[in-house]
């Protein structure tokens, strides 16, 4: 199941979780959630950075004691992930709630 996770490092990961036990979580294609504004009101993106880059796997465990949340990320998020691994099916979109930062300001009447 695809997952975001906060570490104690202040950083969000999002992966597919393989496995968990009481220590550690294991995870497949692990990448650092870096969010990205071109200018002051404009909408957020999402950039991906391979958590491991210079590892041999693709699959990781992380500590549990390190992670201080986990949750299922919203789905233009879990298809941009697909998107980026290839794996999985993308998943057609249905208007969910958005941040003010996603969407377009309404226009005021003049």
């Amino acid at each position: 199941m695809i997952k975001v996770y906060r570490l104690t490092t202040g950083e969000d990961l999002i992966a597919d979780e393989l496995d968990r036990n009481t220590n550690t979580i294991k995870l497949k294609k692990p990448f650092v959630l870096i969010p990205q504004q071109q200018a002051p009101g404009k909408p957020v993106s999402v950039g991906f950075v391979p958590y491991s880059p210079y590892a041999k796997d693709d699959e990781i465990e992380i500590k549990y004691n390190n992670v201080i949340s986990d949750v299922i990320p919203k789905l233009e998020l879990s298809n941009a992930y697909k998107q980026n691994t290839g794996a999985g099916i993308i998943e057609p979109s249905v208007q969910e709630k958005q941040f003010i930062t996603e969407s377009k300001l309404p226009e005021l009447d003049k």
